[in-house]
Formats: structure tokens, sequence, C-alpha cells
């Protein structure tokens, strides 16, 4: 058995061991609270698209978006994210030919991809936001060709590409750590030119949608 003398002897060590330790265990629980410094999600939401109005109707009818989104978040606050978003815009006009009216009505499919950069302002559940982006829009665009020699008029669309600029507000709410859903207000500006209108395609779009986390 150890006298009074050795237990005294070892007290100091006894002491230093227990703080190494104490001090061992605060940088584990430091290490396991630290929040990460990249989170990843995938997004998904879908909405209504407002064109604003021109001089001709012809881009004046809304129509429906659809968008999915890899969003990359850094510290929480900063985030960016690739979009992949599909519009379906109605498209009316009238042609008038020889006394004749050709009513012109199709759909204008855009497929727009890019890239957002935003800031979110995190408030436990609720997490306001605001991003800027810009993409290249794939256009379905109706083309009519007059033929007056012919009394003839085409009617078609053609593929063209286009820069498209955008900037939105929106808002997560989230509803568990693996479910979150959010709103937005997105305004998008498309050149749009064709043969019935020399205007761009521009407007408001309010979406509604989820996000989930990956792991």
């Amino acid at each position: 058995m150890m006298n009074y003398k050795t237990k005294r002897n070892l007290m100091p060590l006894i002491v230093l061991l227990g703080i190494t330790q104490v001090n061992v265990w605060g940088q584990d629980s430091i290490k396991i609270n630290k929040p990460k410094r990249f989170e990843y999600y995938f997004n998904g939401a879908f909405g209504l698209y407002f064109p604003f109005t021109t001089n001709t109707k012809a881009v004046a009818n809304r129509g429906f978006v659809n968008t999915f989104q890899f969003q990359v978040n850094y510290k929480n606050n900063l985030f960016s994210r690739f979009f992949f978003d599909q519009y379906s815009v109605g498209y009316d006009e009238n042609v008038l030919q020889n006394s004749t009216t050709l009513n012109v009505n199709q759909k204008v499919q855009t497929t727009s991809l890019g890239l957002d950069f935003g800031y979110t302002f995190d408030y436990k559940k609720f997490s306001p936001y605001a991003y800027m982006g810009a993409g290249v829009a794939l256009m379905d665009v109706p083309t009519v060709e007059n033929l007056p020699t012919s009394n003839t008029i085409n009617v078609g669309t053609s593929n063209k590409n286009f820069l498209g600029l955008r900037a939105g507000i929106g808002a997560d709410f989230n509803i568990s750590k693996l479910f979150i859903i959010y709103a937005e207000t997105q305004y998008l500006n498309i050149p749009f030119k064709t043969d019935l209108s020399n205007k761009n395609l521009q407007g408001l779009s309010l979406q509604i949608g989820f996000k989930t986390p990956l792991y």
C-alpha cells in the first residue's frame, strides 16, 4: 500500500491527467457541435409565370414553370445553385393577310440552365434569402413567314439560344432536418425576338417547392 507521502507526490500528476482529459473532452465536444462548412441540397418547385405587358399581346399570356436545382450552402449563409428550369408561356397573335385573319396560338417552350448566387438570413426555422443569377435559355420561338406573292403564310418554330438574367427573393421553412418548404418570387428577363414581336420576354414567377439535404 502507498503511504501518505507517496500519495501526496502523485497528486500533481493525477490533477494534470484530469485536466488533460477534460480538455480532450472539450475539444471533442467542439468538433461535434461545429457546423459543417458545406451543405448540399436538392430542390424542386413549380409555379406560374406572368409576363409583363408589352405593346403586342403576343407574349402577354401567363404560363407554367417548374424547376430543379442542386444547391450548395457555405457556412449556412452564402449559397450557390445550379438550376434547370422549364417554362411554358402562351403565345397568341393575329396576322392579317389579304383581308383574312390568321390566329397564331402556340406555347413557347423554354428550357433555362445556369447558376444563382445568394445570401440567406438564418432565423432558425424561418430563413429569408435573396439571389441573382444568369444562364442560357433554349427557346422554341414561333415564326411567321408572310409570302404575299403566293398568298401564303407559313407558321412554324425555330430553336434559339438567349442569355437569361434573373433575380429573386424567397424564404425557407424548416419542417424537419430532411424536409424544407420554400416560397419564392423570381424576376426573369430573356431577349425574345421573332417576326411577330421584337420584344423581350420578361416577367415574374411565383413558385413553391421543397428542399432536402444530401448527406
